[in-house]
């Protein structure tokens, strides 16, 4: 197969949102002196939780963009017993999501494969993120100018693994299914999107998981992100 153009996701595929969100929730919990009732310690794993739940039920869409921003928050101050009314808990998260958005951390050979990338195909981001915090992510990290289009579900309306998004970013840079490819972490929404919408992917596996059973595989899969050249 002869690719013109590669779909990136970007939180775990190319901006380490693991580590910068660490780094992010920990500035928040100095900033709002979160100290005087819990450490950071035990503020972390269930901050994560609650935020690994929210985002679960907003990809089957049962919650809107505005309940995930401050309900991860609402309902880990309630676990931890922390009155949420002495927060304006709206505030928070909007501050939350600017500190992130300035974290510069990204994975391991990132740059180097872009830079070799881009000279022969057409890039761009097609992400479950939200518009304005993804674009600040790459540029403040460097990498927005390798990108053409941005395109995010709360622009379109629609998240992965919804085929409607893939869809219109083959629309919106007029390509066709056969000369792209996507490449994500997620199996359940980058390869399995990619598969409903009959598009090669590339898993991006570091942590070397377990395709879940009864799913295609996707077109070739790889666990350092400079192994991408040996395929392009």
């Amino acid at each position: 197969m002869t690719y013109s153009t590669l779909f990136f996701d970007l939180d775990n595929t190319l901006w380490d949102f693991n580590r910068n969100s660490v780094v992010a929730l920990n500035d928040i919990h100095t900033i709002y002196r979160l100290d005087k009732y819990c450490s950071f310690e035990d503020f972390l794993p269930v901050y994560q939780k609650h935020n690994h739940i929210v985002w679960d039920l907003f990809k089957k869409n049962l919650i809107s963009v505005e309940e995930v921003k401050s309900g991860r928050f609402l309902n880990t101050f309630e676990e931890l017993e922390i009155n949420s009314e002495f927060f304006d808990i709206k505030t928070l998260g909007k501050d939350y999501l600017n500190i992130l958005a300035c974290k510069t951390i990204i994975i391991s050979g990132v740059k180097e494969t872009l830079d070799q990338l881009r000279k022969s195909y057409k890039l761009h981001i097609l992400s479950n993120g939200f518009i304005e915090v993804q674009t600040n992510k790459l540029k403040n990290c460097g990498l927005l100018y390798y990108f053409d289009k941005i395109i995010t579900s709360d622009t379109v309306g629609f998240k992965k693994p919804d085929a409607r998004i893939f869809e219109f970013a083959l629309k919106e840079t007029n390509t066709s299914k056969d000369e792209v490819i996507y490449i994500g972490d997620e199996f359940e929404t980058d390869i399995i999107g990619a598969n409903n919408v009959g598009i090669d992917s590339v898993w991006f596996n570091p942590d070397k998981i377990k395709a879940p059973d009864g799913e295609k595989e996707a077109t070739f899969q790889v666990e350092s992100f400079i192994e991408l050249l040996e395929i392009f």
